[in-house]
């Protein structure tokens, strides 16, 4: 995970925000686990992230791609996820109808329609 660099003229005031990493090509791995942060001084919380304690990396695609995003879910329960941003089929975008339970993987598979869009991962939730 890379650090953010604070703005020219800014002082710190608190903890830096950590900037995720970013993944491409045709097979993305991704793994959902435990972790924790101090995001204040002497204050250490539970996280949950992708390849990481905290958040996950930017998924870089192309138009007209083939892809395969590998999701483990290493979290003690079941859990789902969604590609914010992404025109698939349903059977590809998860949510609530796509668990992934502990110690499995989901692989969606699917070719890229988009031209261009921001998208993300999104942690939705234990059930």
């Amino acid at each position: 995970m890379h650090w953010v660099c604070y703005l020219p003229g800014t002082t710190q005031a608190q903890t830096p925000l950590p900037i995720p990493d970013t993944l491409s090509g045709p097979s993305i791995q991704l793994t959902l686990q435990e972790g924790t942060r101090e995001f204040h001084p002497g204050e250490v919380v539970n996280t949950y992230g992708y390849n990481g304690d905290l958040l996950g990396p930017t998924i870089i695609l192309q138009s007209g791609q083939d892809v395969t995003l590998n999701v483990t879910n290493t979290l003690p329960d079941l859990t789902t996820t969604h590609w914010h941003g992404l025109h698939v089929s349903p059977a590809n975008d998860g949510g609530p109808h796509s668990l992934i339970y502990p110690n499995t993987t989901w692989s969606p598979s699917f070719t890229v329609l988009d031209r261009a869009s921001t998208t993300g991962t999104t942690l939705t939730g234990m059930a």
